[in-house]
């Protein structure tokens, strides 16, 4: 099951249990993570992406491929930013 995506580590959940843990502890990750959330297809449309986010009241979302093997993550904010900037080109087009 090579990169296949199982779940996430947070940070924060990672200081968090740092404090309260004797760091000479071996504490293995599968103990810290949370379950994998939902993900999205590589090959989804936008609206579906934003879509999903909305469903799921989430900020990021795991992308992953046909054989659900981990691709990256996709963010609102990146998102945001690529329409912004196609938003500011189309504008210069237009001037």
């Amino acid at each position: 099951a090579d990169k296949m995506f199982i779940g996430l580590l947070y940070v924060e959940d990672l200081l968090r249990n740092s404090v309260n843990i004797n760091l000479q502890t071996e504490i293995k990750v599968n103990e810290l993570m949370q379950s994998a959330p939902e993900t999205i297809n590589v090959n989804a449309e936008l609206k579906d992406v934003l879509q999903k986010m909305e469903k799921e009241n989430v900020w990021i979302l795991p992308v992953v491929d046909n054989d659900s093997k981990y691709l990256g993550f996709i963010s609102k904010t990146s998102i945001f930013n690529k329409y912004r900037s196609m938003l500011v080109r189309q504008a210069d087009y237009m001037n």
